[in-house]
Protein backbone atom coordinates (compact mmCIF):
# COMPACT_ATOMS: atom_id res chain seq x y z
CA UNK A 1 0.00 0.00 0.00
CA UNK A 2 1.56 3.67 -0.30
CA UNK A 3 0.84 6.27 2.22
CA UNK A 4 -0.82 9.94 1.45
CA UNK A 5 -0.20 12.81 3.73
CA UNK A 6 -3.20 11.64 6.16
CA UNK A 7 -1.51 8.38 6.32
CA UNK A 8 1.73 9.50 7.26
CA UNK A 9 1.29 9.86 11.56
CA UNK A 10 0.39 5.83 11.25
CA UNK A 11 3.58 5.04 9.34
CA UNK A 12 5.60 7.84 11.64
CA UNK A 13 4.57 5.92 14.75
CA UNK A 14 5.23 2.53 13.99
CA UNK A 15 8.88 3.64 12.70
CA UNK A 16 9.01 5.26 16.04
CA UNK A 17 8.02 2.55 18.33
CA UNK A 18 9.98 -0.13 15.80
CA UNK A 19 12.90 1.67 16.84
CA UNK A 20 12.72 1.93 20.44
CA UNK A 21 11.35 -1.73 20.75
CA UNK A 22 15.23 -2.84 18.57
CA UNK A 23 17.07 -0.22 20.68
CA UNK A 24 15.60 -2.26 24.21
CA UNK A 25 15.81 -5.62 22.54
CA UNK A 26 19.15 -5.25 21.91
CA UNK A 27 19.70 -3.53 25.22
CA UNK A 28 18.55 -7.12 27.11
CA UNK A 29 15.06 -5.75 27.52
CA UNK A 30 14.00 -9.14 25.67
CA UNK A 31 9.83 -8.05 26.48
CA UNK A 32 10.30 -5.62 23.88
CA UNK A 33 11.06 -7.92 20.91
CA UNK A 34 9.01 -7.23 17.68
CA UNK A 35 6.46 -9.94 17.20
CA UNK A 36 7.81 -10.46 13.39
CA UNK A 37 9.89 -9.50 10.84
CA UNK A 38 7.50 -8.06 8.67
CA UNK A 39 4.42 -6.24 9.65
CA UNK A 40 1.41 -4.74 7.26
CA UNK A 41 -0.07 -1.86 8.29
CA UNK A 42 -3.65 -0.90 7.45
CA UNK A 43 -4.12 2.57 5.51
CA UNK A 44 -6.93 1.95 3.42
CA UNK A 45 -9.43 -1.25 3.63
CA UNK A 46 -9.51 -3.59 0.78
CA UNK A 47 -11.34 -6.22 1.76
CA UNK A 48 -11.14 -7.85 -1.67
CA UNK A 49 -7.53 -8.38 -1.23
CA UNK A 50 -5.57 -11.71 -0.55
CA UNK A 51 -4.27 -13.01 2.98
CA UNK A 52 -2.71 -11.55 4.05
CA UNK A 53 -3.03 -8.30 3.09
CA UNK A 54 -6.98 -8.51 3.90
CA UNK A 55 -6.94 -5.89 6.50
CA UNK A 56 -10.37 -5.69 8.13
CA UNK A 57 -9.65 -1.61 9.62
CA UNK A 58 -7.55 1.45 8.94
CA UNK A 59 -4.72 1.18 11.43
CA UNK A 60 -4.69 -2.68 11.86
CA UNK A 61 -1.32 -3.80 12.22
CA UNK A 62 -0.40 -7.44 11.23
CA UNK A 63 2.87 -9.16 12.08
CA UNK A 64 4.29 -11.78 9.91
CA UNK A 65 7.29 -14.04 10.17
CA UNK A 66 10.35 -14.06 7.71
CA UNK A 67 10.27 -16.38 5.04
CA UNK A 68 13.51 -18.15 3.50
CA UNK A 69 14.66 -16.20 0.51
CA UNK A 70 13.46 -16.96 -2.95
CA UNK A 71 16.16 -17.99 -5.56
CA UNK A 72 16.81 -15.36 -7.85
CA UNK A 73 15.17 -12.15 -5.80
CA UNK A 74 17.03 -9.44 -6.15
CA UNK A 75 15.16 -8.07 -2.63
CA UNK A 76 16.03 -11.08 -0.47
CA UNK A 77 19.01 -12.87 -1.65
CA UNK A 78 22.07 -11.63 -0.20
CA UNK A 79 23.98 -9.99 -3.02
Amino acid sequence: MTAVGSDLHLIAHLAAKTAVATLLERAGHPDQRLPGEHALLGLRRQPDWAPPFDLDRTAELRWLDATPPRPGCPTCETP
